[in-house]
């Protein structure tokens, strides 16, 4: 398998000789996941990336339905994937980070698959017509366990923060709480990993400090990466090892 990658890089050298432009299923040989970003997350040198929580989870409704307390790094086998996950559009610009090189055991990446974990979220969160996906209706979530005991602490505590010290109506929960992170530990362990959209775009989580290349440029759903010059190095150095 070494072989044919050194073939197959040494035929992109002597076609690519001016643009450093290499293709997605050779640059898929060489690392185990991507992720994209609009914005550059460092300079060109290798970085560790921390987990974090999205600026804009995904909503139905008005409400937040997935898991918007976990930190984590968004993460793919295939480029074009990861610019599935963030809703790309033909044309839009990404930078292109790569992490977990194959032939390097020592740098595997203990991952959670979205597709596996995606199962145990239906599990949790599936009732009568409310199956969990894209247009799951986190209002009858919360009325469903609007009974329950620490769900009402919070829903008292933040009507006591807003100043409104009225008596306790179910209905409350549904005008109060938003998303998942606001729910007490119990329902909110019911919500870890779970991602409306999972099964299409086949995510995978990094929950830990993460070491990411940086490898070049990519035009939303070409089949292509515009190498930068450090990403040019560091594939030229990963073949080079390569036994």
């Amino acid at each position: 398998m070494m072989k044919k990658l050194l073939e197959n890089w040494n035929r992109f050298i002597k076609e690519n000789q001016q643009t450093n432009k290499i293709k997605l299923s050779d640059i898929e040989a060489l690392f185990k996941y991507f992720h994209v970003s609009k914005q550059k997350l460092n300079d060109d040198e290798p970085f560790v990336f921390n987990p974090r929580i999205p600026n804009k989870p995904y909503k139905h409704k008005g409400y937040v339905i997935e898991d918007d307390f976990t930190e984590r790094i968004s993460l793919a086998t295939k480029v074009k994937e990861a610019a599935e996950s963030v809703m790309a559009e033909d044309g839009d610009m990404y930078w292109v980070y790569a992490a977990d090189i194959h032939s390097i055991a020592s740098d595997d990446l203990n991952v959670v698959s979205l597709q596996v974990t995606l199962q145990k979220c239906k599990d949790n969160l599936d009732f009568e017509d409310n199956q969990y996906g894209r247009e799951y209706d986190f209002g009858k979530f919360l009325m469903k366990h609007s009974k329950e005991p620490k769900l009402r602490k919070v829903v008292k505590r933040i009507k006591k923060q807003v100043g409104y010290m009225g008596k306790y109506h179910p209905e409350d929960t549904k005008d109060l709480i938003n998303s998942p992170r606001e729910l007490p530990s119990k329902l909110k362990k019911q919500w870890f990993a779970c991602v409306p959209d999972a099964e299409d775009t086949n995510e995978f989580w990094s929950l830990e400090n993460t070491k990411m290349y940086l490898l070049g440029s990519y035009t939303a759903y070409s089949d292509y990466i515009n190498l930068t010059d450090e990403g040019l190095k560091l594939i030229e150095s990963i073949n080079k090892k390569s036994p």
